[in-house]
């Protein structure tokens, strides 16, 4: 508008809010803050907690004594952000190869027989100081010894530690029933130079509970797990699985790339694109004609090389090696150099290396925490280590045709024989030849 001048001039209104309007910039903190209601109410968030870690829930790491910041989710995050990645079930609940793995291991230590020895004489059921439990520690959970050790097994090889509760005790005083606690909801910590146990509830149940570990290093209450181990193998595992995963899902690896000497604007390419297909689709033989001054370039990466298989293979191998299995018993392919000759060794040494030391330290601690000082318990693993029907009939047969020149009747007698090659008892095995006790088994495992 003119002046008295006759000038034209410019009006200017401040519309910059006062520091009291509600969307004023920045905020007065005496402002009511956006009503989201409580933590967790806008999905996909769940309530952010405490994350389990490498060393535990919120407990300062060893090598720092740092307490170590640990990812939440909140209120609204992408339902597809991780937030698990510090704890050791982020890695594997990703993996398959660990779950094979346990379930390789576990159902292995379940299947070995407990027996209750005394001295070097095995104790017949029913007598003094034998164990129901060696049966069903707990039959309101279990369906038998073997799901209770597969638990124990599972929690020693997935955090490291396994803890068993008494609920029942003999008059002796020794635990009579009793089953396998949440190891993630256990703390053992060292105090005053010994180790203590506090259950779920925070009480102190070192006098009660029997606490097993994985691998221990002096000053240590915490046992240490194959996942620890395999850390780094563990994470670039997980990470290729997801990186696969979505290149599946967003249409796989393209054959080829249209490019163009000109600017192309993304509908410009897409229709160029379109064109091509559609002309592609109409061609008998013909040459193409591509649009817009364009060249086809075609892409020589594989499938393979492209999801990069060959790195997520040997990082899997690595995690099987910290579980103690060889890679061709979960599926993976077999290091070079191995040969059928010594394949069929696998399972022995399988049992050598991995599944005796955890037998071993199973029973050992057991003899010690549940049973009195005569009795001791031995985990069989011949059914484990068996070998084929064929095998058997081969190794057990001659037995039966051999006589003790002291006592004159064969060095086993036709039930053992039955028993030892599967055969049901009852019937005359003698005159019995290889060939025809190999027909007999045939039906057996």
């Amino acid at each position: 508008m003119p002046d008295e001048s006759g000038a034209q001039l410019v009006r200017v209104t401040d519309r910059r809010h006062s520091a009291e309007h509600e969307r004023a910039f920045p905020r007065n903190p005496a402002s009511v803050p956006n009503d989201n209601g409580p933590t967790g109410e806008v999905a996909p968030a769940s309530p952010g907690g405490e994350v389990m870690d490498d060393w535990g829930i919120g407990t300062p790491s060893p090598a720092t004594s740092v307490m170590t910041p640990t990812a939440q989710p909140w209120a609204g995050w992408p339902a597809e952000w991780g937030t698990g990645w510090q704890s050791q079930s982020g890695w594997q609940s990703r993996i398959s190869t660990v779950f094979s793995c346990v379930r390789v291991n576990s159902h292995a230590i379940g299947s070995m027989t407990p027996t209750l020895y005394r001295g070097r004489f095995p104790l017949p059921r029913g007598s003094e100081g034998w164990r129901t439990w060696t049966t069903n520690p707990q039959p309101e959970l279990y369906s038998g010894w073997d799901e209770f050790a597969q638990q124990i097994d599972a929690s020693l090889e997935m955090r490291g530690n396994a803890y068993v509760m008494p609920t029942s005790f003999y008059r002796d005083g020794y635990p009579r029933t009793f089953f396998a606690l949440d190891p993630d909801r256990c703390t053992p910590r060292i105090e005053d130079g010994q180790r203590r146990i506090y259950g779920p509830s925070g009480e102190d149940i070192t006098d009660d509970a029997l606490h097993l570990r994985y691998l221990s290093v002096p000053g240590e209450a915490v046992g240490i797990g194959p996942l620890q181990g395999a850390g780094s193998s563990l994470v670039s595992a997980a990470a290729l699985d997801v990186y696969g995963a979505n290149l599946a899902r967003q249409g796989g690896i393209p054959w080829g790339v249209l490019e163009s000497e000109q600017r192309l604007s993304p509908r410009q390419a897409h229709l160029a694109r379109d064109e091509y297909v559609a002309g592609r689709q109409n061609l008998t033989g013909a040459p193409a004609v591509l649009p817009y001054g364009m060249k086809l370039n075609t892409l020589t990466l594989n499938p393979r090389d492209m999801a990069l298989l060959d790195l997520k293979v040997f990082d899997e191998q690595r995690i099987a090696g910290a579980f103690g299995v060889h890679p061709s018993m979960v599926n993976l392919p077999a290091p070079e150099g191995l040969t059928y000759a010594n394949r069929v060794d696998l399972r022995t040494e399988h049992f050598l290396l991995t599944l005796r030391p955890t037998a071993s330290k199973m029973a050992t601690a057991f003899s010690a925490w549940a049973l009195p000082g005569f009795v001791q318990l031995k985990l069989n693993a011949s059914e484990y280590l068996q070998g084929t029907i064929q095998q058997r009939v081969e190794t057990y047969l001659p037995l039966l045709q051999t006589i003790d020149p002291v006592t004159g009747r064969p060095v086993i007698s036709a039930e053992e024989l039955r028993e030892l090659v599967g055969l049901p008892p009852g019937g005359d095995l003698a005159g019995t030849t290889l060939d025809t006790l190999a027909q007999l088994t045939s039906g057996t495992q």
